[in-house]
């Protein structure tokens, strides 16, 4: 088990906890017009849902995109470098059977300055990157990180099914939010998800289960020694669970002191 060292949110943290203004980013899929080509759309989008916009989903940014179902896993990466940006991607899904979408991206390059990078790193929880800047006296000096999206989207089984074998079957992802109990409308009253860092459980992480069509405040659950945290049922709607974490780099070598990985998890309960 990955075992991570908790710190107390020492006074820095608590001052900045109100201020913090975090992004997040997730797939939404929905069914689309039965047409030869397609029969479901997905979109992504990055904010909140007071100022969500449409992610740039341009080829360059694209580390690998699948569909995962019971006949398999299918790459869609040949229809990036046609993609328009701003526009649905069009897939074209067995329609009988639960199944995952998944998108990873390539690192990118993030700055900001202290005050800043501090607020965004107390909000998300990631305490292996406050650990370090409290540590190496580093809290007033700009924050410095390559960052990475690993991203799914669960499409559910249209009879209603709640077996969690397809969408509770961690798929690989760097950082991965893993459904124990099926999130889907109809099924467990309370959900449960794990959090997986390079295969292994998180400890200490702290979930974010947000809705995308109405500003409410994010619930927050984190994760016990098992890496699992778990929420009661929310109300309809689409919703997605969203997490970071991060690690120390070798500034020669990447160009930035901290190595970080977004995830989330989406679905829809209407």
């Amino acid at each position: 088990m990955l075992l991570t060292r908790f710190t107390a949110l020492t006074s820095l943290s608590v001052a900045l906890l109100s201020s913090a203004s975090a992004h997040d980013a997730w797939i939404e899929v929905s069914p689309a017009s039965e047409t030869a080509s397609a029969n479901w759309h997905a979109d992504l989008f990055i904010g909140h849902a007071e100022d969500r916009d449409a992610y740039a989903l341009d080829a360059p940014r694209i580390a690998s995109l699948h569909s995962i179902n019971g006949e398999g896993w299918t790459s869609h990466l040949d229809q990036m470098l046609s993609h328009k940006i701003g526009t649905s991607l069009d897939l074209k899904l067995p329609g009988d059977q639960a199944q995952l979408l998944t998108l990873n991206t390539f690192r990118a390059f993030s700055e900001l300055d202290a005050e800043k990078f501090n607020e965004y790193v107390v909000e998300e929880g990631i305490s292996p990157i406050l650990d370090w800047r409290v540590e190496n006296g580093e809290t007033g000096t700009p924050g410095t990180e390559v960052y990475s999206r690993f991203l799914k989207a669960i499409i559910p089984d249209p009879a209603g099914d709640c077996d969690t074998s397809l969408i509770g079957a961690p798929v690989g992802q760097v950082l991965e939010i893993v459904p124990v109990t099926n999130p889907m409308t109809g099924c467990e009253g309370e959900l449960v998800f794990e959090l997986h860092y390079f295969g292994e459980p998180v400890e200490g992480a702290t979930l974010h289960l947000n809705r995308t069509d109405e500003t409410l405040e994010p619930i927050k659950a984190r994760t016990d020694a098992q890496g699992q945290a778990s929420f009661k049922r929310p109300e309809g709607g689409q919703w997605y669970v969203h997490a970071a974490w991060a690690m120390p780099v070798d500034s020669a070598r990447f160009d930035a002191d901290f190595a970080t990985s977004f995830s989330s998890l989406s679905f829809n309960l209407d």
